[in-house]
């Protein structure tokens, strides 16, 4: 007689190595929705408005938030990539704190034009990469 399947295996959340990459998931998610770019909340985009502020073009300011979102179609392709070789943690790990990094160096990079458009690129493929390895994860560690 078949086995019924539950939903939830409550004896996979006892396992250490799941439940701390269960937690670990949630935090990059937190990240991914606290970001400076806002994009995964909002329409608008903090450091465009920040842009404006220094005196960078609103045309570059404003496309902004389209130059990560650009960045990001290869954040979440390339990486994806890359984990069927080196394993999906052996990707997340760096490319969160890549994101991480990045954060705290939003207002110094975003003076400049230059710096703006460096930016959205680095932040686009880095949390592009973090938003797509971490359903992946549900998968590590899990007891068969």
């Amino acid at each position: 007689m078949a086995r019924a399947l539950s939903l939830v295996a409550a004896s996979a959340l006892h396992d250490l190595t799941f439940g701390t990459t269960h937690a670990d998931s949630r935090l990059c998610v937190l990240n991914a929705c606290t970001s400076p770019s806002g994009a995964s909340l909002t329409t608008t985009s903090p450091f465009a408005a920040d842009a404006l502020e220094h005196g960078i073009s609103s045309n570059l300011a404003l496309y902004s938030l389209s130059i990560l979102n650009a960045a990001s179609i290869f954040g979440r392709i390339i990486p994806n990539w890359l984990a069927d070789t080196y394993g999906p943690l052996t990707i997340l790990v760096p490319q969160c704190f890549i994101s991480g990094v990045l954060i705290f160096l939003f207002l110094p990079m975003c003076k400049t034009a230059g710096g703006l458009v460096a930016f959205t690129i680095l932040f686009g493929f880095s949390s592009g990469a973090c938003a797509s390895r971490i359903p992946s994860l549900r998968n590590v560690g899990q007891p068969d």
